[in-house]
């Protein structure tokens, strides 16, 4: 396809003759990539925590400047055209690059100082990250910590984050993971509720009572199927992916929640029962090329102190 050709020309002088344009051309790309994995501009605006018009406009700017329409464009979607879906894996391997590059040039000599960005489930964020960030700005306080709390799993190849923890293991070949231990887990109730319910029973799947549950796409959640398992004649009062939103409902009388002891240990409002519940693993992922940066580096270190003094404290 001749025009296809001259779209890849396009590309490749576009992204690699001007340095001076570089960092520019690759703030579009950021934008095409974001609307092709999230399917609209108002999701990969949102996914970017930026505005629908302004993805919209770095689309075009990248599209004129290749000469080539990537998109076709509804008020609800954005779908790859032919160009688009043939041009898309030599864009993600542009990234990839570019990627590389920022991760090995980002600081490497700058000692302990600048972002760190960490990623967790909302609740570890809450309640073991946010308590051990006091400690790590003491000892080093020119590094600014970033958290955010999300049930989806970053992407540390595409810089979503500079360390993650996860209750699972890291897939991806180029990140490096640490296990750090087991989470307990638990089932957990407001002394109120179990006034009126009583105790559950395994032996006759939990009859009489409702559970707070996780959504049925929470992906392998050892607690999903245990419970799935466990009260299978038990309702389902609630599913929230949300481990504070499973507490608070708890808290609140509305049924028997599964919660890491960290969690609901620390809420008095809740008491747990004795009731053998999967533990998790724990794991903590830093991207190849970024875990020898010193700010990151000094960053994980203290974290997975805190965090196993944490796990061992939990244990008695």
């Amino acid at each position: 396809m001749p025009g296809l050709r001259l779209v890849e020309t396009r590309l490749d002088q576009h992204f690699f003759r001007f340095a001076g344009r570089f960092m520019t051309d690759w703030d579009d790309l950021k934008f095409v990539l974001a609307v092709a994995r999230e399917g609209s501009l108002s999701a990969a605006a949102r996914a970017l925590h930026t505005t629908q018009p302004t993805v919209g406009r770095r689309v075009a700017a990248l599209e004129s400047r290749l000469g080539a329409r990537l998109f076709h464009r509804t008020p609800s979607s954005a779908e790859l055209t032919e160009i688009g879906r043939t041009l898309l894996s030599g864009l993600e391997r542009i990234e990839g690059e570019i990627l590389a590059v920022e991760r090995k040039a980002s600081g490497r000599d700058a000692g302990p100082s600048g972002i760190v960005s960490i990623t967790a489930p909302e609740w570890f964020c809450a309640h073991v990250l946010a308590p051990s960030c006091a400690e790590i700005s003491a000892v080093h306080p020119d590094i600014s910590l970033e958290l955010a709390g999300d049930a989806r799993a970053a992407n540390l190849v595409r810089r979503d984050a500079d360390i993650a923890f996860r209750l699972r293991r890291f897939e991806h070949q180029e990140v490096i993971a640490q296990r750090l231990g087991r989470i307990g887990f638990g089932l957990y109730a407001a002394p109120g509720y179990l006034e009126s319910h009583g105790i559950p029973s395994s032996q006759n799947g939990f009859a009489g009572h409702f559970v707070i549950a996780m959504q049925g796409d929470a992906g392998p959640v050892a607690d999903l199927a245990w419970l799935t398992e466990t009260a299978h004649a038990a309702r389902i009062a609630l599913r929230t992916d949300s481990r504070e939103a499973q507490a608070s409902a708890a808290s609140a009388g509305l049924g028997l929640a599964c919660l890491p002891h960290m969690l609901g240990d620390a809420i008095p409002a809740l008491s747990r029962l004795d009731i053998p519940v999967p533990e998790r693993e724990l794991w903590m992922g830093v991207h190849v090329d970024m875990r020898a940066l010193p700010r990151v580096e000094a960053t994980s270190k203290l974290l997975v102190t805190h965090i196993q003094k944490r796990m061992a404290a939990q244990r008695k």
